[in-house]
């Protein structure tokens, strides 16, 4: 604010302090991008697009608005005369509709509420979220991940071609293993934002330090959400073992990753350790082909860490997925990217 000229300093430094007390009194703080952007920020209030008071509560809410979305989904969300492929287009936005009260309900995960806080001032500097708010949320984000969220019908699938001429795809397009229309690396595309944040080494180490919620119980519960879901039917197995690819993955680079811990590295290998158990004891058992060639795969991935027996590509983890970037939300880079002209689907 300004004073009238000739304010006695003290006066104006004691107004100044009222405006913030207020401010504080009315739930009101001051935290800068610093805080929101890093993948690993712990302050709980801290993002950039996300919406609710809880963001817990908010991203259970989102889901059930994305799984309604996706229920309705179909060839109405284009306009008539449209290529077909445009779907895709349309798609990307409803189906990575929790993208950001995710990131929200992550930094709930090892995380702790803290202020700008000044000696004198009355503020307290930081407030750690509660055991159970936490698994609140790490219960929230794994229904993120779960097949049943993921998988996209093969009914949709199949109305969705390749791009034509004059329409082509963009960074806001869905990556794809295929030619066209890729379920499988959206599904996975989906999950790599996700587990990486989860597995971000800031977070983990917050969460090694944890007594009542430990980066111990965190992993147990993605493993569990990603490797033994015991997904029924074959589209939902397809995504289980793609979202189980990507855990594996990132469990390996966070092992391997010389910015984390060595408590937090020892964790992510003894996890694997397991993890490599788990697989060798259900392979025998495995009734497909691509679930004996999928264990296979992770036990052979993990003993290669492990052993450190060589640099067969094989053997190696694939690299992190490209994720349609979304973010800034409105940007457009050309003419001819068509993904901010989005519609939504219409009631039949």
């Amino acid at each position: 604010t300004e004073f009238k000229p000739g304010t006695d300093e003290n006066a104006q430094h004691t107004a100044l302090d009222k405006i913030i007390a207020d401010s504080r009194a009315h739930g009101l703080r001051f935290l800068t991008d610093q805080d929101a952007r890093p993948p690993g920020s712990p302050n709980p209030y801290t993002h950039l697009w996300d919406s609710g008071t809880n963001a817990v509560d908010e991203l259970n809410r989102v889901l059930d608005v994305r799984a309604r979305a996706m229920q309705r989904f179909g060839e109405a969300a284009i306009r008539e005369g449209e290529p077909m492929a445009l779907l895709e287009d349309v798609l990307v936005p409803i189906y990575m509709y929790d993208r950001y009260q995710v990131e929200a309900a992550t930094k709930v995960i090892g995380g702790y509420d803290y202020t700008y806080a000044l000696r004198g001032d009355g503020q307290t500097p930081t407030t750690p979220v509660p055991a159970a708010e936490q698994r609140r949320a790490l219960a929230a984000v794994l229904k993120t991940i779960a097949p049943e969220t993921l998988a996209i019908p093969d009914a949709l699938a199949a109305i969705i071609p390749p791009h034509p001429e004059g329409f082509p795809r963009t960074r806001e397009s869905f990556p794809t293993n295929t030619f066209g229309f890729d379920p499988i690396a959206a599904a996975q595309a989906s999950a790599q934002e996700i587990i990486e944040r989860l597995l971000d080494p800031t977070r983990a180490e917050r969460l090694r330090q944890q007594k009542d919620f430990t980066l111990n119980e965190m992993l147990d519960q993605l493993i569990k959400a990603t490797w033994q879901s015991n997904a029924v039917g074959e589209n939902l197995a397809a995504v289980q073992r793609a979202t189980a690819d990507v855990a594996l993955s990132e469990l390996i680079r966070l092992a391997s990753d010389e910015h984390a811990s060595s408590g937090v590295r020892a964790m992510a290998m003894l996890k694997l350790h397991e993890l490599r158990a788990l697989a060798a004891q259900s392979l025998n058992s495995a009734a497909t082909p691509q679930e004996k060639s999928h264990l296979l795969s992770a036990i052979l991935q993990i003993r290669n860490l492990e052993e450190g027996t060589g640099q067969n590509p094989a053997l190696k983890p694939r690299a992190p997925i490209e994720v349609p970037p979304g973010a800034p939300i409105g940007m457009t880079d050309n003419a001819n990217d068509l993904t901010n002209d989005f519609s939504l689907p219409q009631a039949r």
